[in-house]
Order: structure tokens, then C-alpha cells, then sequence
């Protein structure tokens, strides 16, 4: 995982530490509209039409975290491209058909442009908010086109090589590219058909025979909505709980689990995926699930290090507060592989990372959110103070 940093202040020379050359383009990285030479600075929403324009912002990815990106720049005026090698949010799309989604604490203002409620909501009212985010035609984005890497040239500025050919110059790149492939069993078997990796449609598996290999927030998702569209749900852990899961879903799989509604396999291990069964042990002993339609098997993902190898970054990359690689400044790194998993985090991620490259750093929004905390309980601190002693901390 990348090593996080506090944010440095612009007066800070660590900011520089991979460059010190001198260039218009590294002077100017946080203008608004400063093209490099003589090269005209395109309309926010303008299409790019040769290589030798630039633009001020190119992202790569466009989920939740990568239209947040979008939408703050086109506010703030700022040229910018958007690639995805799919539609806009294929990962929401690939969720289960009425997912619950965790939104902001219900006493977060959330400063990104992109429209998420407060306390829980659903695949749907995201992918509903994306498509109309789009049908707007007020963003430049590049969807269904798989970029194949990004270039720091030594003059500062960043070449985004979308497939099959060609290059879009930019002062400043961020990759909001989410997760990788999911990890794997390991397992004799676990090419079999009735393993999967994700769940589309819970309805589909009624009356099913239904295992579901993890215990974090997906595969605990995953087991309650199942047994709420009626499969017969078994679920296994590797440790005696569920410690990675959120504190509401844990207390929804227990209860689920002591009323006899789910099954649980604690301190598990599986061992052999026959075609339909599974092989595991536990505390207990051997043991055989027969008759298994299908397992789920909820383990993670693997980091994309070859993609962001191919963007020339390092094996551990140092990030500041707002995900920007020290190595490489004006690369940015959003959403999950800078530690910001949830999708309110990635908006407000979007709206930070913007603020920089403005040259206006915002605060992270905790330190409002506790700023407003204490100035209710009569303790009105100043946002500044607040902000220098956490990062003193």
C-alpha cells in the first residue's frame, strides 16, 4: 500500500523533491489555465483535437472518485479529459441489484460536485446520478477507451497514451482507477463454474444452496442480501468474526447468524471445490458442504501494480494528504489506492485534489466536520489551528 505523507504547503521544497528542473510548466503547475509556450488552453468541455494541446487535468477512471475530479474542474473552468476503458461507474454497475452503499456520515457537508446523499443508499440512486452527471455533455469524457499508460516528460508535463495510438499532453494526471483483479482461492477446483467473484442479481439465487467465502463488508453484503431474497446462505471466515467488516454490518450478520437465518463456518479454511461441494476444515474437523450451487468468494483485490508501473511510479509510492505521489508531482492517486475506499471519500478526494492544482489546499473535511463538532459544544476553534495541530500529530 502507498506510504501516506500530510500535506505540504507550496512553500514546502519536499514538494519538489523528485524535480528540480526549472520550467515554465513546473512554475505555473497550479495556474488555472497556464498552457505551456504558445499552445491554446481549451474550454473546460471542449474536444481535444490534436496532441499538442494541453490540458490542466487528465483522469484516469471514471467512477464516483473520476467525475468528482471532472465536475470540480469543469466548475473551476479548468481544461480537462476523463478516460475510462468502460462505461462511466462499470464497477457500481457490476454491484448487486440493490446494493446498500455507505454515504457520507449524516453530519458531513460533502464539498465535490457529485450529487451522494447522507447516511446509506443504493446501487441504483448512484448509477441514476452518474447517468445524468453524463447525459449533461458537460464534461470531456472518453469513455470504452483503455489507456495504456501515462509519461512524465522531463519538462513537468504528464502524456496519457490512450489504444490504440496517440497521446493527450497534461500539467496534471490523477488515477482513479479503483481495484484491481480480486484476489483468489488457491484451491484445488476453483475453476469450477459455481465460483464467483461478484454478485449481480441476489433474486436470482432463491431456494439455492449458497456459500459465501469472506467476512468483510462485501462478503457479509452479499450473505445478507441472499438470504433476503430466500437462498439458503452459509458463510466462511477465516477468523473467528467479522473484525473487517463495518460495525452495522457485523451486527447484522451476527444477528442474522443467531437466528438461525445464516450459517457460519468460523476459523475456516476450504480446502477443495468440487462441482458441487466444498471441501473445508474448521476448529471442529473436516468437514463437506454438499450440494452447493454457488460459492462467492468475497477475498479482495490486488493492487493494479503493472498499470501503475506502466505511469512510471514507484513500488511504494509517498503520498501527501490529498493522495499526490511526492516522487512525481502533479500525479495524483484517488478512490481505494490512496486508502479512500468509500465513495463519499473519493468525492471529497475529487474536490481536494482540484483545490490544489487551483493553489487553494483544502482542508480534509474531518477537520471541519470536528471544527463544527467543537463550536456546537461552545469550543469555536479556528480551522487553521485545528489543521496544524493534527498535522503535528
Amino acid at each position: 500500500m502507498p506510504k501516506t505523507q500530510p500535506t505540504l504547503r507550496d512553500d514546502d521544497p519536499a514538494r519538489d523533491v523528485a524535480n528540480d528542473n526549472s520550467s515554465a510548466i513546473a512554475n505555473d503547475r497550479h495556474g488555472r489555465l497556464g498552457a505551456a509556450n504558445d499552445n491554446r488552453p481549451l474550454a473546460a468541455n471542449d474536444n481535444l483535437r490534436s496532441t499538442t494541446e494541453i490540458v490542466d487535468l487528465g483522469v484516469v477512471g471514471m467512477g464516483p472518485g473520476g467525475l468528482s475530479l471532472l465536475q470540480a474542474a469543469a466548475a473551476a473552468g479548468l481544461p480537462h479529459v476523463g478516460y475510462d476503458q468502460a462505461e462511466c461507474a462499470q464497477t457500481i454497475m457490476g454491484f448487486a441489484r440493490g446494493k446498500p452503499l455507505t454515504g457520507a456520515p449524516v453530519d458531513q457537508f460533502l464539498r465535490g460536485g457529485f450529487p451522494f446523499c447522507n447516511g446509506m443508499t443504493t446501487r441504483e440512486w448512484v448509477l441514476e446520478q452518474v447517468s445524468e452527471i453524463v447525459a449533461s455533455n458537460t464534461l470531456n469524457i472518453k469513455s470504452n477507451t483503455r489507456v495504456k499508460k501515462v509519461v512524465r516528460r522531463s519538462d513537468h508535463i504528464f502524456e496519457i497514451h490512450p489504444e490504440p495510438s496517440g497521446f493527450i499532453r497534461c500539467k496534471n494526471v490523477a488515477i482513479a482507477i479503483g481495484p484491481g483483479a480480486p484476489r483468489k482461492l488457491n484451491v484445488p477446483g476453483e475453476d469450477h463454474p459455481i465460483v464467483r467473484y461478484s454478485l449481480s442479481d441476489p433474486a436470482e439465487f432463491k431456494d439455492q444452496c449458497v456459500a459465501v467465502w469472506g467476512g468483510g463488508n462485501a462478503g457479509v453484503e452479499n450473505a445478507l442480501q441472499l438470504q433476503q431474497h430466500g437462498a439458503k446462505v452459509h458463510i466462511f471466515t477465516r477468523g473467528p468474526g467479522f473484525d473487517k467488516a463495518n460495525p452495522a454490518n457485523a451486527a447484522q450478520i451476527w444477528d442474522a447468524i443467531n437466528r438461525g437465518l445464516i450459517w457460519h463456518f468460523r476459523d475456516a479454511k476450504i480446502s477443495r471445490i468440487d462441482p458441487s461441494g466444498i471441501a473445508f476444515t474448521c476448529p471442529e474437523g473436516d468437514g463437506y458442504l454438499p450440494r452447493v450451487d454457488c460459492l462467492f468468494a468475497q477475498l479482495g483485490f490486488h493492487e493494479p501494480r503493472e498499470f501503475l508501473k506502466d505511469c512510471g511510479l514507484p513500488e511504494q509510492p509517498t503520498l501527501s494528504g490529498i493522495g499526490e505521489v511526492l516522487e512525481m508531482p502533479g500525479m495524483f492517486l484517488v478512490g481505494a489506492i490512496s486508502g479512500r475506499p468509500l465513495i463519499w471519500q473519493v468525492i471529497e478526494q475529487g474536490y481536494e485534489v482540484v483545490e490544489s492544482i487551483l493553489g487553494n489546499p483544502a482542508q480534509p473535511a474531518h477537520i471541519h466536520r470536528l471544527a463544527s463538532k467543537m463550536s456546537a459544544a461552545g469550543l469555536p476553534p479556528e480551522i487553521s489551528d485545528l489543521a496544524e495541530t493534527f498535522q503535528e500529530l
